[in-house]
């Protein structure tokens, strides 16, 4: 009778912790998306960044082209 007692005890602490891995296995592959979504966001942002930089680049570059032609 104590050994099936003491089986049953062990049955559910191997469920409890099936259960607590299956939602950290959850939990985990949830934060792999949202970390995926950010990077991907981050890549987008940075893109952006380097285009606006190189616009800025030119536009700077045709006002010194408009400043010296106006000194000439």
């Amino acid at each position: 009778m104590a050994l099936n007692m003491y089986i049953m005890q062990n049955n559910r602490i191997i469920i409890f912790y099936r259960k607590e891995k299956e939602d950290l296995e959850l939990e985990t592959s949830e934060l792999k998306q949202k970390l995926n979504l950010k990077n991907t966001e981050f890549i987008t942002l940075q893109q952006e960044f380097q285009e606006k930089a190189a616009l800025l680049s030119l536009n700077e570059l045709r006002i010194q082209q408009v400043i010296f032609y106006d000194f000439c």
